[in-house]
């Protein structure tokens, strides 16, 4: 004589089915919370997440060095303008928002999320930024590179554009540009 054992999985699954049709039918319940999903029907986690917008771009400025940094932070949304020769010019540096008193200032390990409406152009780069004394100010050492990109050809509308300004060495500033 053989012995069987009887399987628990179809009553189970029953069970599961006679609750879930109970609960979708009483017309007062919301099963999304019973599958662990919020009323859009997204993961309860996922609420948590940035999602991303498509009708923004977010530049991101990150210090990573050890002194205080001007980002020197330039953009345009005029799409004559192609060339790094004209976005760095004094009417397309951009502070607000930056640092202490939007001064375009960033302190030892502080970084900024800008979000800008996504245009039909924008160009944006930092030439480098200046290197300050946290304490007093002053100017210690420049950043000897341009870094810039372009809408279109870089990044698209919905992208976020870092920025991170560190040493390469004790004594090299240097600037990179992190993009999709």
């Amino acid at each position: 004589m053989s012995s069987r054992t009887l399987s628990t999985a179809p009553v189970v699954f029953i069970t599961a089915c006679l609750l879930v049709s109970s609960l979708a039918c009483d017309g007062t319940t919301d099963i999304s919370a019973f599958f662990g999903l919020s009323s859009d029907n997204t993961p309860d986690d996922a609420s948590s997440q940035p999602i991303p917008d498509d009708d923004s771009v977010t530049i991101e400025l990150v210090n990573a060095s050890p002194l205080a940094v001007d980002v020197e932070l330039f953009l345009t949304t005029d799409p004559a303008i192609t060339f790094p020769e004209l976005l760095f010019q004094e009417p397309n540096a951009y502070r607000d928002g930056i640092g202490f008193l939007s001064l375009g200032i960033l302190d030892i390990g502080e970084s900024v999320d800008i979000s800008l409406d996504c245009p039909d152009a924008l160009f944006v780069g930092t030439t480098g930024g200046q290197y300050l004394d946290p304490a007093s100010g002053d100017v210690l050492t420049l950043g000897a590179k341009q870094r810039w990109a372009q809408l279109g050809p870089q990044f698209d509308c919905g992208d976020t554009v870092t920025f991170e300004f560190y040493f390469i060495d004790s004594d090299e500033p240097d600037v990179s540009l992190q993009i999709p």
